[in-house]
């Protein structure tokens, strides 16, 4: 199996979307890196779902402490497993989590770019996420005790680089100034698949085809401090808006209209409108956001987006994490849909997927210093 290199100092040497599909080899104590895809669906009725599948390999020493508690070996790899997908009409989230830890021969395949990650929850039961990446598709396979996915994305090809005020396309600041990440997104990708749910003894209750528009995250590279809110803009039309806000005030952010034409920005003002608590972390994120822009994102400077559901979390309740001289016992990211609003038209334009990550580290609490 091809393990990748990378390098900070020279982001040029970056390679094609398909070529960093492949796992990236440890470069530091803080090597980090994940394969993202959020959804926005419908099934034949009409009605709406939300769906999110997420690797997070930690792959650096620190990161693996963090995570499981202990250090690998080199050549062994600890890889989160976690998905969610909500079902609006029902009133109803599933996340189920799991991890596999492997030696990096089985993790990944050359010949077809494909993930294979076998693990299993935490009572040990059988939880697998498979995902290749070859031309244009990508095709992903989720088995997990509570749902399965048979998912495929078209469009793979049509993605962005990210680029902040370094300069660099491809690798941006990751909030503090000694922390840095390579970055693609793949921002219109249509969904088409098959979901089915389980029942405690996972023979499956429901089936049933899903249509939609997907957005792909890859991103790799040495940084710690995992807190921040991320935006995600997916208009009607196929313009897209992408905002990383960090918990140093570093911003992240690109506008991409229906014609394919980007622009690259920050100075981002943003209003938390509310809050929600993750059950199992005890954590508070922001949920709900207004935005002013420093340039015009459709026609409008003002946005709004207002969540669907407050229970799409992705939670460790047990992760000890050390920040800025404060020590925390659980991490959650709030990770979920909202109606995207123009706010001076009063019309809803689309969707935004945001996550949010707790209110102590990002100090955007009612009254707080980064609260608008």
């Amino acid at each position: 199996m091809k393990i990748l290199s990378y390098d900070t100092m020279h982001p040029e040497t970056k390679r094609s979307f398909q070529e960093e599909w492949a796992p990236h080899a440890r470069q530091s104590e803080r090597s980090f890196e994940w394969w993202y895809v959020t959804g926005n669906l419908h099934d034949a009725q009409g009605n709406p779902y939300f769906l999110y599948i997420g690797m997070i390999d930690h792959n650096g020493a620190i990161m693996q402490k963090r995570m499981i508690g202990q250090t690998l070996p080199d050549g062994m790899r600890s890889v989160a497993l976690t998905a969610t997908l909500s079902d609006y009409a029902n009133e109803r989230t599933i996340s189920p989590a799991g991890a596999a830890i492997l030696p990096e021969p089985a993790m990944f395949d050359d010949e077809k770019n494909n993930l294979l990650l076998d693990g299993q929850t935490p009572d040990e039961k059988p939880y697998i996420i498979h995902w290749d990446y070859v031309g244009d598709e990508m095709h992903v396979l989720v088995d997990a005790p509570e749902l399965k996915f048979d998912l495929k994305l078209q469009n793979c090809n049509d993605g962005i680089w990210h680029k902040d005020s370094l300069g660099h396309e491809g690798m941006i600041q990751q909030g503090d100034v000694d922390e840095f990440s390579f970055y693609y997104s793949l921002t219109n990708c249509p969904m088409t698949g098959k979901v089915y749910l389980k029942d405690a003894d996972g023979n499956v209750t429901r089936e049933f085809e899903v249509y939609g528009r997907s957005w792909v995250d890859r991103q790799w590279g040495d940084f710690i401090n995992t807190y921040w809110e991320w935006s995600s803009f997916r208009f009607d039309n196929g313009a897209t808006m992408h905002l990383y806000n960090f918990w140093s005030g570093h911003q992240e952010a690109f506008y991409r209209d229906a014609n394919g034409n980007v622009q690259y920005f920050d100075n981002v003002v943003i209003k938390q409108n509310g809050y929600c608590k993750a059950p199992l972390a005890k954590t508070w994120n922001s949920w709900g956001w207004s935005y002013e822009f420093p340039i015009e994102i459709e026609g409008s400077r003002h946005y709004t987006v207002k969540p669907l559901s407050n229970e799409e979390f992705l939670q460790f309740p047990n992760m000890r994490v050390e920040f800025q001289n404060q020590v925390f016992d659980s991490y959650a990211i709030y990770e979920g849909l909202g109606k995207l609003r123009n706010d001076e038209t009063g019309e809803i334009v689309g969707a935004s997927v945001n996550e949010s990550i707790d209110i102590r580290a990002m100090q955007n609490y009612p009254y707080g210093p980064r609260q608008k």
